[in-house]
């Protein structure tokens, strides 16, 4: 069981990193896509900690949203791994961005700025993603069983709380990620 899930997680990062493979290719051929993309992308606007947190929270929270009520579904796991493929190609489109727009200082800017929310944020996805699928497949059972025999109904209050020690992670990862920008952007990004 302990290698299923560590396989599982395995296949489900590889989903991630096929969107970054996916999202750079898509920045290479379409780099306007990078304007409606704020969540990663590190620029010298002057913003408040306050925009900078919003930014870094906004999107992986509804993510957060979108997979715990997806979870109550039979039939959402396209959706589930879907959503990591997303985050992958906004990650693959952010890297990109930053590379051509800061050149060489954009491989720090990546490292140093962008990486650590963005490894935070895709285990949180991936830890949300893999409790999502537990409970839509056990939806899925439930449902569509023949056997009169009807297993242990999953525990939703476990389920809920899962997902809420999860928006602390997020919250945790955000305010590091807010820092982070705060203390860097004036050394690496020209204002």
């Amino acid at each position: 069981m302990k290698d299923f899930r560590r396989t599982s997680i395995i296949i489900m990062l590889a989903f991630i990193l096929t969107g970054i493979t996916a999202g750079t290719v898509i920045y290479t051929k379409y780099p306007e896509t990078a304007a409606g993309i704020s969540g990663f992308i590190k620029t010298s606007d002057k913003r408040t900690l306050a925009m900078v947190f919003k930014e870094a929270f906004r999107s992986t929270f509804l993510m957060l949203i979108l997979l715990m009520f997806s979870g109550f579904s039979a039939v959402s796991q396209p959706l589930e791994l879907g959503s990591l493929i997303y985050r992958g190609i906004i990650l693959g489109i952010s890297f990109s961005y930053t590379y051509v727009t800061y050149a060489f200082k954009g491989i720090f800017i990546c490292v140093l700025m962008i990486l650590p929310h963005a490894l935070a944020t895709s285990v949180i996805l991936v830890l949300a993603v893999r409790e999502s699928m537990r409970m839509s497949n056990a939806a899925a059972v439930m449902l569509f069983k023949d056997n009169p025999d009807i297993p242990e109904r999953p525990d939703t209050r476990l389920y809920l709380l899962k997902f809420m020690v999860l928006v602390i992670l997020l919250l945790i990862s955000s305010a590091i990620d807010c820092i982070i920008t705060y203390l860097l952007t004036g050394m690496l990004i020209i204002r």
